[in-house]
């Protein structure tokens, strides 16, 4: 994918999160609640760690999701409407890193369960207090973890079926 590629909701609308489970995007993104959250990411991968910030706007008809090293202009950013997917990265960004696959991945993090579970193919959702799984005939495929309070929550995501995990510190933030 080169910088400025648009990706179609006709060919993005299902995404491999990995253990023979996909999530279909919902035709609009349903976030029950307009709001904006700021976020410090950092993320491992093949032993590599990456740090980065993310600011997220939220809401039932939009989502828009802007990537950057700290401090740094946009390297990816993410507009999510019913007119489909749009994923814009810059050329700093690894080829290999699938837009589809991060905005799954704060789908799986921030939705209600009950969005997620009518999306999910091939697996299910299990939430308990502070933690959320998403399971495959039994088996967890990524396990997320939640802790803190209004102001601060972090979360940490691992992808036991794509090796990586994530810690994001999240944030509200004022809306623009």
């Amino acid at each position: 994918m080169q910088d400025g590629d648009r990706l179609t909701k006709t060919d993005t609308d299902l995404v491999d999160i990995g253990g023979g489970v996909g999530l279909r995007f919902p035709a609009q993104p349903y976030y029950p609640e307009v709001t904006r959250i700021s976020q410090l990411i950092t993320t491992v991968h093949d032993r590599q760690q990456l740090r980065f910030q993310g600011d997220l706007q939220l809401g039932r008809e939009a989502v828009t999701a802007v990537f950057s090293l700290p401090g740094g202009p946009p390297l990816l950013t993410i507009n999510w409407t019913a007119g489909g997917i749009d994923v814009h990265k810059t050329t700093a960004v690894p080829v290999g890193l699938d837009g589809r696959r991060v905005l799954a991945d704060i789908v799986l993090s921030f939705w209600p369960a009950s969005i997620i579970e009518t999306h999910l193919i091939g697996g299910r959702v299990a939430d308990e207090i502070g933690r959320r799984t998403i399971k495959c005939d039994g088996d967890p495929v990524i396990v997320i973890d939640h802790k803190g309070d209004a102001a601060r929550t972090e979360t940490r995501l691992l992808n036991l079926a794509q090796g990586y995990y994530l810690t994001i510190v999240s944030k509200p933030a004022a809306m623009k």
